[in-house]
């Protein structure tokens, strides 16, 4: 006897989802969105600003002052005086900016933030300040270098404050 061989019509084909031309652009979508985020991410974690401690800002105008080495003692005790009100303003979080010099003695004492031996470092620096930018008394060179040097020193006692 002869052997009928059966045809289908149809032959029998599957092809898996993830063969399929759908699933592989989602793929290829998903990953490179994953690549973009990790991207952004990694791009915002090192482009964090660096912050700077008032006391390093406060020093750094303080050298600066130091190395432009102006003549006229108003000019330097004025900037001397506003370095270490906005040093002060910032570390305490006291408004003393606007403050006059006396005004801002006044608020010194009545301010429990300061110790005794800040407030004296304080008032030692604005007594000799006052009396150069408001007497008109001469100023010579070394004692506009002693100022910014006793600024310094201020700033120095009130960091140390602040790292224990």
């Amino acid at each position: 006897m002869e052997s009928i061989e059966i045809k289908d019509i149809y032959d029998v084909y599957y092809q898996p989802f993830w063969k399929e031309t759908w699933f592989v652009v989602l793929v290829v979508i998903v990953c490179l969105s994953l690549i973009a985020i990790v991207g952004y991410w990694l791009y915002k974690k090192q482009t964090k600003p660096i912050e700077i401690p008032c006391w390093q800002i406060a020093i750094d105008h303080l050298q600066q002052l130091k190395k432009q080495n102006i003549q006229d003692p108003a000019v330097v005790y004025a900037a001397i005086t506003i370095i270490v009100k906005q040093y002060l303003q910032t570390r305490y979080a006291v408004p003393l900016v606007a403050l006059t010099d006396d005004q801002f003695i006044g608020a010194l004492e009545d301010n429990s933030c300061f110790d005794t031996a800040t407030k004296q470092a304080i008032k030692e620096l604005f007594n000799d300040v006052v009396l150069i930018k408001f007497a008109q008394q001469q100023a010579a060179q070394q004692q506009i270098v002693d100022a910014i040097e006793k600024a310094i020193a201020l700033i120095d006692i009130t960091k140390i404050q602040d790292l224990h």
